[in-house]
């Protein structure tokens, strides 16, 4: 599997679930490799980046706020929200105004 795992809970629903907020994180992963000066950190992000834009967006650029994955073979299981309207709607992250 080539993206970091979001949660290990309700493993009866999930297998190896991915959010899109993740990707907010990464900039600790290459700071890490800056700091230790071991590049493993970076690899992760990188790959996991490559990940999410292969699977988390749609042909119009927005995403989905979750994607499951096989963790034995790492297909797509299905592309979701935890969050939002519906699997199909656009994901935001703190855009929407009131």
């Amino acid at each position: 599997m080539k993206s970091i795992r979001s949660w290990d809970h309700n493993t009866e629903d999930w297998k190896y679930p991915v959010i899109i907020d993740n990707m907010m994180n990464l900039e600790l992963l290459f700071r890490a490799s800056e700091l230790t000066g071991d590049p493993k950190y970076r690899d992760i992000a990188v790959n996991h980046a490559n990940t999410t834009l292969s699977n988390h967006f749609r042909p119009d650029y927005s995403s989905y706020h979750v994607v499951d994955y096989d963790p034995e073979t790492g297909a797509v299981r299905m592309k979701v929200t935890a969050q939002g309207y519906s699997d199909d709607s656009f994901w935001s992250r703190r855009q929407a105004r009131r």
